[in-house]
């Protein structure tokens, strides 16, 4: 008897074409996941140096608010490495002679091989000009130096230190309807004198009030509350005399003294620096500062400076103004809300 071969299971031709397809599908799905996987490696490795983008821009910024001083700010590129910030300043506001508000972007790249990574964040500023020098001595108010002696001056020698302050200046600068009587005292600068074209505190760009105040600068004292400091061992020295005091040679020094109402120089004191008062200057006796000398700076004092009668020794000194006016300059600030990122 003839056997006859079996036949084959109905869905048996289906099993070589379903095994090809699960095997292409799965293909596809690990093709799939590996693309994934790519892509989140690429997105991780972007938002990794987008981050240090972010950082960098940041650093600048903060680095601006460091070191931009008035009236034209400016910072050259950062290099962090391969990377690079990049700091810009634009002017979008003047709210005074010498308060100006900045727009600053600050630009950050960061170079991974041929990528480039690129983030920028700006804020508002707001920026004081520096400290404005109109002559030796400065007085809003008059003049009173027909019994002294000696000499006023506004001319001093190139200045060996990098100072924003012209040279030279004028001897004695003072308001068109003020009385300037100096008798036989020699006043000499370019010129030797000069009207003030606006109250003394805004030509020179003090915030006067806030200064003696206490709410720009810190003092190192508060005379004679506190005692005097030492300007020998730690440089230039702000003092605060807030009621009429006279200072004697004891207090002689370096810096920057306010005082907020009338200020006495007794016999022998000598300053290098900034001696301001809010309003009558009166000298007893011999008196030398190297630097500048206002005056009447509080406004509505008849009588600026009373030079009395001994000897009178007032010379404009740009590096001693420099360094001393920083001791009382007011930082950059951030204007609050104004931060944002540039896209």
């Amino acid at each position: 008897m003839a056997v006859q071969p079996s036949r084959p299971p109905a869905d048996a031709g289906f099993a070589l074409p379903a095994t090809i397809m699960t095997l292409t599908l799965l293909s596809l799905l690990a093709a799939g996941g590996l693309l994934m996987a790519w892509t989140e490696l690429l997105s991780a490795r972007a938002f990794r140096h987008s981050g240090r983008a972010h950082g960098l821009a940041e650093a600048g910024l903060a680095t601006a608010i460091a070191r931009a001083r008035g009236p034209s700010p400016s910072i050259g590129p950062i290099g962090f490495g391969p990377d690079t910030v990049r700091v810009s300043f634009t002017q979008i506001g003047l709210l005074s002679k010498s308060e100006r508000l900045f727009e600053v972007r600050s630009e950050a790249t960061v170079a991974v091989g041929a990528d480039r990574f690129v983030r920028t964040v700006a804020e508002v500023l707001w920026i004081a000009d520096p400290l404005s020098v109109p002559a030796a001595l400065s007085a809003q108010g008059n003049v009173a130096g027909s019994a002294a002696s000696g000499s006023v001056s506004g001319l001093s020698a190139t200045p060996t230190c990098l100072s924003p302050h012209a040279s030279p200046v004028a001897g004695i600068a003072a308001r068109p309807a003020d009385s300037v009587n100096v008798g036989s005292l020699t006043v000499t600068g370019s010129p030797a004198g000069t009207n003030l074209s606006d109250a003394l505190a805004r030509v020179a760009g003090l915030r006067w009030e806030r200064l003696v105040g206490g709410r720009g600068a810190r003092p190192d004292a508060t005379w004679p509350d506190e005692p005097w400091p030492d300007s020998d061992s730690s440089g230039p020295v702000f003092v605060i005399v807030p009621a009429p005091d006279t200072l004697t040679s004891s207090e002689s020094g370096y810096g920057v003294i306010a005082g907020a109402a009338d200020l006495t120089l007794g016999h022998g004191f000598t300053w290098d620096g900034l001696v301001l008062a809010g309003q009558t200057l009166h000298l007893l006796g011999n008196a030398t500062v190297s630097g500048a000398v206002m005056a009447g700076l509080g406004g509505g004092a008849a009588l600026a400076a009373d030079l009395g009668t001994g000897q009178v020794s007032f010379s404009f000194d740009p590096c001693a103004v420099a360094r001393s006016a920083e001791r009382i300059a007011e930082p950059p600030a951030p204007v609050p809300g104004t931060w944002r990122e540039v896209w």
